[in-house]
């Protein structure tokens, strides 16, 4: 319940305020936007590890509308982008760029912790795209994603 809230209060701050956090304007809003956004930060604070940063940018395409909160930080995408990868992929194979047995090997510089078991195999590893993606979506695998993404 508080997620959806939360994400109602965002989507109307976004469309009907534009707000962009990262760029100073919540001091020129009215007090009741200021304590609204605060309100927000104390719900996305209770998400975050300990000691942890809460990031979120949500974009309006057609209006161009934006509501960003540490927008312009760095964060490890985790198991977010997976999806989006994992889509991607099909429609390169579908373009005819890619094929699910192409094979992509696996580097250094592609080995990130956390999930997955690839980030401890030998480089020059090779693995087909179907592997990948397998291994991304049910392993939860970084390395298959970094793999994947480039």
């Amino acid at each position: 319940m508080i997620k959806t809230v939360v994400l109602v209060l965002l989507l109307t701050l976004n469309f009907s305020l534009g707000l962009d956090l990262d760029r100073g304007k919540l001091s020129d809003q009215p007090e009741w936007v200021q304590s609204t956004v605060a309100d927000i930060n104390k719900q996305l604070d209770r998400y975050a590890a300990p000691g942890g940063i809460v990031g979120i940018s949500i974009k309006d395409i057609q209006s161009e509308a934006s509501f960003s909160m540490n927008g312009n930080r760095s964060f490890n995408p985790a198991s977010v982008i997976k999806i989006p990868v994992m889509i991607e992929a099909y429609n390169q194979i579908e373009k005819g760029h890619l094929s699910l047995d192409t094979e992509l090997t696996l580097e250094q510089h592609h080995k990130l912790p956390g999930s997955g078991s690839i980030q401890f195999l030998h480089n020059k590893s090779p693995f087909t795209v179907s592997r990948l993606i397998e291994l991304m979506i049910t392993d939860s695998d970084n390395t298959a994603t970094a793999m994947l993404i480039e």
